[in-house]
Protein backbone atom coordinates (compact mmCIF):
# COMPACT_ATOMS: atom_id res chain seq x y z
CA UNK A 1 0.00 0.00 0.00
CA UNK A 2 1.53 3.38 -0.95
CA UNK A 3 2.16 6.06 1.26
CA UNK A 4 0.28 8.63 -0.79
CA UNK A 5 -3.18 6.53 -0.40
CA UNK A 6 -2.34 6.15 3.39
CA UNK A 7 -1.95 9.62 3.58
CA UNK A 8 -5.40 10.50 1.72
CA UNK A 9 -7.16 8.22 4.03
CA UNK A 10 -5.93 9.67 7.14
CA UNK A 11 -7.01 13.14 5.98
CA UNK A 12 -10.64 11.77 5.02
CA UNK A 13 -10.73 10.31 8.24
CA UNK A 14 -9.63 13.52 10.30
CA UNK A 15 -12.70 15.27 8.06
CA UNK A 16 -15.16 12.54 8.70
CA UNK A 17 -14.18 13.41 12.83
CA UNK A 18 -14.47 17.10 12.77
CA UNK A 19 -17.90 16.73 10.83
CA UNK A 20 -19.19 14.50 13.32
CA UNK A 21 -18.07 16.67 16.35
CA UNK A 22 -19.64 19.49 14.98
CA UNK A 23 -23.13 17.91 14.16
CA UNK A 24 -23.23 16.75 18.25
CA UNK A 25 -22.05 19.78 19.55
CA UNK A 26 -25.19 21.47 17.52
CA UNK A 27 -27.41 18.73 19.02
CA UNK A 28 -26.08 19.19 22.48
CA UNK A 29 -26.74 22.93 21.92
CA UNK A 30 -30.17 22.40 20.88
CA UNK A 31 -31.11 19.45 23.54
CA UNK A 32 -29.93 21.87 26.49
CA UNK A 33 -31.93 25.26 24.89
CA UNK A 34 -34.56 22.96 24.75
CA UNK A 35 -34.01 21.93 28.69
CA UNK A 36 -33.82 25.08 29.73
CA UNK A 37 -36.78 26.53 27.87
CA UNK A 38 -38.77 23.49 29.36
CA UNK A 39 -37.32 24.21 32.75
CA UNK A 40 -38.30 28.51 32.41
CA UNK A 41 -41.84 27.44 31.91
CA UNK A 42 -42.39 24.96 34.96
CA UNK A 43 -41.02 27.72 37.08
CA UNK A 44 -42.81 30.14 35.25
CA UNK A 45 -46.14 28.36 35.86
CA UNK A 46 -45.11 27.42 39.11
CA UNK A 47 -44.71 31.03 40.49
CA UNK A 48 -48.12 32.31 38.37
CA UNK A 49 -50.75 31.86 41.80
CA UNK A 50 -48.42 33.50 43.64
CA UNK A 51 -48.31 36.67 41.33
CA UNK A 52 -51.98 37.12 42.10
CA UNK A 53 -52.28 37.76 46.14
CA UNK A 54 -54.84 39.52 48.60
CA UNK A 55 -53.15 42.16 50.42
CA UNK A 56 -53.06 41.50 54.18
CA UNK A 57 -54.93 42.59 56.54
CA UNK A 58 -52.02 43.64 58.95
CA UNK A 59 -49.81 45.14 56.01
CA UNK A 60 -52.08 46.20 53.16
CA UNK A 61 -50.15 47.13 49.86
CA UNK A 62 -49.97 46.02 46.40
CA UNK A 63 -46.81 45.36 44.55
CA UNK A 64 -45.84 49.23 43.39
CA UNK A 65 -46.21 50.53 47.32
CA UNK A 66 -49.25 51.85 47.01
CA UNK A 67 -51.63 51.25 49.84
CA UNK A 68 -54.51 49.10 49.56
CA UNK A 69 -57.88 49.79 51.69
CA UNK A 70 -57.74 46.17 54.41
CA UNK A 71 -61.64 45.87 52.98
CA UNK A 72 -60.70 45.51 49.53
CA UNK A 73 -60.06 42.49 47.92
CA UNK A 74 -58.36 41.23 44.93
CA UNK A 75 -60.36 39.03 42.84
CA UNK A 76 -58.71 36.09 41.10
CA UNK A 77 -60.23 34.84 38.12
CA UNK A 78 -62.13 31.81 38.33
CA UNK A 79 -59.70 29.56 36.72
CA UNK A 80 -57.04 30.97 38.75
CA UNK A 81 -59.25 30.47 42.19
CA UNK A 82 -59.66 26.70 40.66
CA UNK A 83 -55.58 26.25 40.43
CA UNK A 84 -54.94 27.80 43.69
CA UNK A 85 -57.74 25.57 45.02
CA UNK A 86 -55.76 22.49 43.65
CA UNK A 87 -52.50 23.17 43.46
CA UNK A 88 -52.31 25.18 46.56
CA UNK A 89 -54.39 23.86 49.81
CA UNK A 90 -51.29 23.43 52.22
CA UNK A 91 -49.65 26.54 51.08
CA UNK A 92 -52.93 28.46 51.95
CA UNK A 93 -52.98 26.62 55.65
CA UNK A 94 -49.39 27.16 56.08
CA UNK A 95 -49.51 31.57 55.11
CA UNK A 96 -52.62 32.23 56.95
CA UNK A 97 -51.74 30.04 60.02
CA UNK A 98 -48.56 31.91 61.24
CA UNK A 99 -50.89 35.50 61.72
CA UNK A 100 -53.16 33.59 63.83
CA UNK A 101 -50.81 32.04 65.87
CA UNK A 102 -48.61 35.30 66.42
CA UNK A 103 -51.87 36.76 67.91
CA UNK A 104 -52.34 33.66 69.84
CA UNK A 105 -48.73 34.00 71.57
CA UNK A 106 -49.50 37.81 71.92
CA UNK A 107 -52.49 37.08 73.81
CA UNK A 108 -50.56 34.27 76.37
CA UNK A 109 -48.09 37.36 76.51
CA UNK A 110 -50.04 39.71 77.90
CA UNK A 111 -52.22 37.11 80.27
CA UNK A 112 -48.84 36.36 82.11
CA UNK A 113 -48.20 39.84 83.41
CA UNK A 114 -48.55 40.96 86.53
CA UNK A 115 -52.60 42.20 86.79
CA UNK A 116 -53.75 45.62 86.12
CA UNK A 117 -53.40 48.38 88.97
CA UNK A 118 -56.10 50.25 88.80
CA UNK A 119 -59.34 51.13 91.18
CA UNK A 120 -60.66 49.90 93.51
CA UNK A 121 -57.72 48.93 96.04
CA UNK A 122 -58.41 46.82 98.90
CA UNK A 123 -56.69 47.20 102.18
CA UNK A 124 -55.63 44.15 103.24
CA UNK A 125 -54.57 43.41 107.24
CA UNK A 126 -51.52 41.02 107.86
CA UNK A 127 -52.15 39.85 111.18
CA UNK A 128 -48.66 38.94 111.30
CA UNK A 129 -46.83 41.96 110.74
CA UNK A 130 -49.77 43.81 111.84
CA UNK A 131 -49.87 46.12 109.00
CA UNK A 132 -52.63 47.03 106.57
CA UNK A 133 -51.53 46.18 102.55
CA UNK A 134 -52.93 48.09 99.97
CA UNK A 135 -53.31 46.83 97.12
CA UNK A 136 -55.73 47.06 93.40
CA UNK A 137 -58.25 44.56 93.02
CA UNK A 138 -56.84 42.48 90.95
CA UNK A 139 -53.45 41.93 92.69
CA UNK A 140 -55.38 40.84 96.05
CA UNK A 141 -57.37 38.59 93.90
CA UNK A 142 -54.00 37.09 92.93
CA UNK A 143 -53.13 36.63 96.47
CA UNK A 144 -55.91 35.14 97.61
CA UNK A 145 -55.38 32.55 94.97
CA UNK A 146 -52.37 31.98 96.00
CA UNK A 147 -53.56 31.37 99.48
CA UNK A 148 -56.66 29.73 98.87
CA UNK A 149 -55.90 27.12 96.68
CA UNK A 150 -52.76 24.51 95.39
CA UNK A 151 -50.98 25.84 92.22
CA UNK A 152 -51.05 22.92 90.62
CA UNK A 153 -55.01 22.72 90.24
CA UNK A 154 -55.66 22.81 86.73
CA UNK A 155 -56.06 26.79 85.65
CA UNK A 156 -59.60 26.42 84.81
CA UNK A 157 -60.03 25.34 88.83
CA UNK A 158 -57.94 28.47 89.55
CA UNK A 159 -59.57 30.69 87.22
CA UNK A 160 -62.88 29.27 89.19
CA UNK A 161 -61.26 30.57 92.27
CA UNK A 162 -60.28 34.00 91.41
CA UNK A 163 -63.91 34.96 90.17
CA UNK A 164 -65.45 33.66 93.58
CA UNK A 165 -62.46 35.59 95.43
CA UNK A 166 -63.12 39.09 93.37
CA UNK A 167 -66.90 38.36 93.84
CA UNK A 168 -66.93 37.71 97.98
CA UNK A 169 -64.14 41.29 97.76
CA UNK A 170 -66.34 43.25 95.78
CA UNK A 171 -69.61 42.61 97.31
CA UNK A 172 -67.81 43.74 100.82
CA UNK A 173 -66.69 46.95 99.30
CA UNK A 174 -69.64 47.64 97.48
CA UNK A 175 -71.63 47.35 101.05
CA UNK A 176 -68.70 49.60 103.12
CA UNK A 177 -68.37 46.40 105.43
CA UNK A 178 -65.45 46.80 107.45
CA UNK A 179 -66.34 45.84 110.90
CA UNK A 180 -64.26 43.59 112.70
CA UNK A 181 -61.13 44.94 110.90
CA UNK A 182 -58.10 47.39 112.24
CA UNK A 183 -58.58 51.47 110.69
CA UNK A 184 -57.58 51.53 107.20
CA UNK A 185 -58.57 47.91 106.30
CA UNK A 186 -61.32 46.69 104.62
CA UNK A 187 -60.57 43.01 104.65
CA UNK A 188 -58.41 39.97 106.47
CA UNK A 189 -56.17 38.40 105.32
CA UNK A 190 -56.95 35.25 106.75
CA UNK A 191 -59.65 32.71 106.47
CA UNK A 192 -61.58 35.07 108.67
CA UNK A 193 -62.45 36.46 105.91
CA UNK A 194 -60.36 35.12 102.63
CA UNK A 195 -56.86 33.84 103.19
CA UNK A 196 -53.89 35.85 101.25
CA UNK A 197 -50.81 35.54 100.13
CA UNK A 198 -48.62 38.64 100.68
CA UNK A 199 -46.76 40.71 97.94
CA UNK A 200 -43.44 39.70 99.51
CA UNK A 201 -44.36 36.21 100.01
CA UNK A 202 -44.93 36.01 96.30
CA UNK A 203 -41.88 37.14 94.97
CA UNK A 204 -40.21 34.09 96.42
CA UNK A 205 -42.61 32.40 94.38
CA UNK A 206 -41.12 30.80 91.34
CA UNK A 207 -41.57 32.47 87.78
CA UNK A 208 -43.67 29.62 86.39
CA UNK A 209 -46.13 29.32 89.10
CA UNK A 210 -46.35 33.49 89.60
CA UNK A 211 -47.13 33.28 85.59
CA UNK A 212 -50.02 30.62 86.30
CA UNK A 213 -50.95 32.41 88.86
CA UNK A 214 -51.34 35.85 86.58
CA UNK A 215 -52.76 34.09 84.08
CA UNK A 216 -55.67 32.43 86.34
CA UNK A 217 -56.40 36.48 87.27
CA UNK A 218 -56.08 38.20 83.88
CA UNK A 219 -58.51 35.97 82.70
CA UNK A 220 -61.38 36.58 84.67
CA UNK A 221 -60.38 40.23 85.05
CA UNK A 222 -63.28 42.36 86.28
CA UNK A 223 -65.80 38.87 86.35
CA UNK A 224 -67.87 38.35 89.27
CA UNK A 225 -71.06 36.40 90.25
CA UNK A 226 -74.54 38.36 90.10
CA UNK A 227 -77.87 37.17 91.64
CA UNK A 228 -80.35 39.65 90.20
CA UNK A 229 -78.31 42.26 89.35
CA UNK A 230 -76.04 41.96 92.98
CA UNK A 231 -72.74 40.19 93.46
CA UNK A 232 -73.19 37.53 95.58
CA UNK A 233 -72.21 35.57 98.62
CA UNK A 234 -69.61 33.97 97.56
CA UNK A 235 -68.46 31.19 100.09
CA UNK A 236 -66.18 28.53 99.13
CA UNK A 237 -64.31 25.49 100.81
CA UNK A 238 -62.16 22.91 100.58
CA UNK A 239 -63.41 19.43 100.02
CA UNK A 240 -67.19 17.86 100.02
CA UNK A 241 -68.37 14.80 101.24
CA UNK A 242 -69.88 13.92 97.94
CA UNK A 243 -72.82 17.11 97.91
CA UNK A 244 -72.30 20.65 99.13
CA UNK A 245 -74.79 22.30 102.02
CA UNK A 246 -77.76 24.46 101.77
CA UNK A 247 -76.76 27.71 103.43
CA UNK A 248 -79.45 27.52 106.17
CA UNK A 249 -78.63 24.37 107.28
CA UNK A 250 -75.07 25.37 108.00
CA UNK A 251 -75.75 28.75 109.26
CA UNK A 252 -79.33 28.63 110.46
CA UNK A 253 -79.78 31.51 108.15
CA UNK A 254 -82.85 32.69 105.94
CA UNK A 255 -82.43 30.01 102.79
CA UNK A 256 -80.13 31.70 100.27
CA UNK A 257 -81.38 31.11 96.86
CA UNK A 258 -77.99 30.28 94.88
CA UNK A 259 -76.22 28.27 97.79
CA UNK A 260 -77.62 25.26 97.59
CA UNK A 261 -77.09 21.60 97.90
CA UNK A 262 -75.49 19.93 94.95
CA UNK A 263 -74.09 16.48 93.79
CA UNK A 264 -70.22 16.56 93.97
CA UNK A 265 -69.12 13.39 93.61
CA UNK A 266 -65.36 14.46 92.11
CA UNK A 267 -63.75 14.93 95.72
CA UNK A 268 -63.96 11.44 96.77
CA UNK A 269 -61.44 10.62 94.04
CA UNK A 270 -59.09 12.96 93.96
CA UNK A 271 -58.68 14.92 97.71
CA UNK A 272 -56.58 14.04 100.49
CA UNK A 273 -58.76 15.76 102.75
CA UNK A 274 -62.09 13.44 102.13
CA UNK A 275 -61.94 11.28 104.85
CA UNK A 276 -60.32 12.47 108.61
CA UNK A 277 -59.89 10.58 111.90
CA UNK A 278 -59.65 11.88 115.55
CA UNK A 279 -59.75 9.63 118.27
CA UNK A 280 -60.92 11.21 121.88
CA UNK A 281 -61.61 9.64 125.07
CA UNK A 282 -64.73 9.23 126.46
CA UNK A 283 -64.50 11.60 129.28
CA UNK A 284 -62.62 14.45 126.80
CA UNK A 285 -65.75 13.76 124.59
CA UNK A 286 -68.38 14.66 126.76
CA UNK A 287 -66.07 17.59 128.04
CA UNK A 288 -65.66 19.27 124.45
CA UNK A 289 -68.91 19.01 123.52
CA UNK A 290 -70.57 20.73 127.27
CA UNK A 291 -72.11 17.14 127.98
CA UNK A 292 -72.76 16.57 131.85
CA UNK A 293 -71.04 12.82 132.31
CA UNK A 294 -73.50 12.31 134.86
CA UNK A 295 -76.44 12.49 132.04
CA UNK A 296 -74.72 9.50 130.64
CA UNK A 297 -74.14 6.87 132.97
CA UNK A 298 -73.07 4.45 130.26
CA UNK A 299 -70.14 6.56 129.85
CA UNK A 300 -69.29 6.78 133.19
CA UNK A 301 -68.93 3.33 133.59
CA UNK A 302 -66.29 3.27 130.47
CA UNK A 303 -64.21 5.70 132.33
CA UNK A 304 -64.52 4.16 135.49
CA UNK A 305 -63.69 0.14 134.33
CA UNK A 306 -61.55 -0.60 131.31
CA UNK A 307 -62.55 -4.00 131.41
CA UNK A 308 -66.07 -2.91 131.06
CA UNK A 309 -64.77 -0.19 128.54
CA UNK A 310 -63.48 -2.94 126.42
CA UNK A 311 -66.55 -4.88 126.64
CA UNK A 312 -69.12 -2.56 126.44
CA UNK A 313 -67.71 0.50 124.92
CA UNK A 314 -69.11 -0.35 121.28
CA UNK A 315 -73.16 -1.01 122.60
CA UNK A 316 -72.82 2.26 125.05
CA UNK A 317 -71.56 4.39 121.86
CA UNK A 318 -74.13 3.33 119.12
CA UNK A 319 -76.90 3.41 121.99
CA UNK A 320 -76.02 6.85 123.37
CA UNK A 321 -74.47 8.56 120.48
CA UNK A 322 -77.66 9.17 117.54
CA UNK A 323 -78.25 11.07 114.66
CA UNK A 324 -81.33 12.66 114.53
CA UNK A 325 -81.84 14.51 111.16
CA UNK A 326 -79.71 14.39 108.08
CA UNK A 327 -79.11 17.79 106.16
CA UNK A 328 -79.75 18.20 102.23
CA UNK A 329 -76.24 17.48 101.87
CA UNK A 330 -76.07 14.38 103.52
CA UNK A 331 -74.49 16.01 106.84
CA UNK A 332 -75.50 15.53 110.61
CA UNK A 333 -78.42 18.08 110.93
CA UNK A 334 -79.07 17.61 114.72
CA UNK A 335 -77.86 14.19 116.93
CA UNK A 336 -78.45 13.48 120.77
CA UNK A 337 -75.60 12.40 123.11
CA UNK A 338 -78.26 11.33 126.54
CA UNK A 339 -80.62 13.71 127.28
CA UNK A 340 -78.25 16.76 124.99
CA UNK A 341 -78.92 17.82 121.57
CA UNK A 342 -76.65 18.98 119.39
CA UNK A 343 -76.55 20.50 115.90
CA UNK A 344 -73.83 18.56 113.28
CA UNK A 345 -72.25 21.83 113.30
CA UNK A 346 -71.67 22.05 116.92
CA UNK A 347 -70.27 18.37 117.24
CA UNK A 348 -67.86 19.68 114.47
CA UNK A 349 -66.53 22.53 115.92
CA UNK A 350 -66.55 21.60 119.53
CA UNK A 351 -64.67 18.46 118.85
CA UNK A 352 -62.50 20.10 116.07
CA UNK A 353 -63.77 17.44 113.34
CA UNK A 354 -62.80 18.59 109.80
CA UNK A 355 -66.82 18.02 108.64
CA UNK A 356 -70.24 17.83 110.08
CA UNK A 357 -70.38 14.48 107.58
CA UNK A 358 -69.45 12.28 110.90
CA UNK A 359 -69.41 8.45 111.50
CA UNK A 360 -68.48 6.82 115.00
CA UNK A 361 -67.61 3.88 116.62
CA UNK A 362 -65.50 2.69 119.79
CA UNK A 363 -61.92 1.41 118.96
CA UNK A 364 -58.64 0.51 121.45
CA UNK A 365 -60.55 2.12 124.62
CA UNK A 366 -61.53 5.44 122.33
CA UNK A 367 -64.22 6.97 120.71
CA UNK A 368 -63.20 7.10 116.93
CA UNK A 369 -64.98 9.73 114.63
CA UNK A 370 -64.37 9.56 111.09
CA UNK A 371 -65.36 12.93 109.06
CA UNK A 372 -65.74 12.78 105.16
CA UNK A 373 -65.23 15.84 103.66
CA UNK A 374 -63.36 19.53 104.80
CA UNK A 375 -65.01 22.42 105.28
CA UNK A 376 -68.62 23.96 105.88
CA UNK A 377 -70.03 22.39 103.05
CA UNK A 378 -71.27 25.92 101.41
CA UNK A 379 -70.75 26.98 98.18
CA UNK A 380 -68.11 25.99 95.92
CA UNK A 381 -66.35 22.67 96.41
CA UNK A 382 -62.42 23.31 95.67
CA UNK A 383 -61.61 19.64 95.00
CA UNK A 384 -65.12 19.56 92.96
CA UNK A 385 -63.87 22.61 90.87
CA UNK A 386 -60.34 20.66 90.57
CA UNK A 387 -62.73 17.47 89.50
CA UNK A 388 -64.44 19.37 86.79
CA UNK A 389 -61.98 21.02 85.31
CA UNK A 390 -59.73 17.55 84.88
CA UNK A 391 -63.12 16.35 82.96
CA UNK A 392 -62.52 19.42 80.66
CA UNK A 393 -65.24 21.99 82.23
CA UNK A 394 -64.07 25.76 82.24
CA UNK A 395 -64.17 28.00 84.74
CA UNK A 396 -67.83 29.50 84.14
CA UNK A 397 -69.37 26.41 84.10
CA UNK A 398 -67.68 25.66 87.32
CA UNK A 399 -69.17 28.71 88.93
CA UNK A 400 -72.10 28.33 87.65
CA UNK A 401 -72.67 24.86 88.91
CA UNK A 402 -71.60 25.25 92.41
CA UNK A 403 -73.68 28.34 92.84
CA UNK A 404 -76.85 27.92 91.34
CA UNK A 405 -78.65 30.53 89.02
CA UNK A 406 -76.10 33.30 88.93
CA UNK A 407 -74.48 34.76 86.33
CA UNK A 408 -71.72 36.44 85.23
CA UNK A 409 -71.14 39.73 84.95
CA UNK A 410 -68.49 42.43 84.77
CA UNK A 411 -67.74 44.89 87.92
CA UNK A 412 -68.43 47.52 85.70
CA UNK A 413 -72.26 46.42 85.38
CA UNK A 414 -72.84 46.26 89.07
CA UNK A 415 -70.89 49.01 90.77
CA UNK A 416 -72.25 52.15 91.90
CA UNK A 417 -72.20 54.51 88.96
CA UNK A 418 -70.97 58.42 90.21
CA UNK A 419 -73.91 60.93 90.14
Amino acid sequence: MSRRWRLRQTLKSKVAMQLYSRYWKKKKRKFLAITAGACLLVLILMLLPLSIVEPSKYEAGNKAGANVHTDKQVTPTEAVSKRNAISNPEQKKFTERPNDLVQERSSAAEMIKEPRDQAPYVGVYLADKQVVERVPLEIYVRGVVAAEMPERFELEALKAQAIAARTFIVRRLMHAKNDGVPQGADVLGSVAHQAYKPLGKLEDRDNSIRQKLNRAVNETAGLILTYKDEPIQAAYFSTSNGHTENAEDYWASPPIPYLRSVPSPWDRAISPRFTNTVKLDAADMLRKLGVASSTVPAFEVLAADEDAASEQGSRTVRESIKVLSRTKGQRIAELSIGDTKLTGRQLRERLGLTSSAVEWKWEGGKVVFTSYGYGHGVGMSQYGAQGMALKGSKAEQIVTYYYVGTTLKTIEDVWPKKP
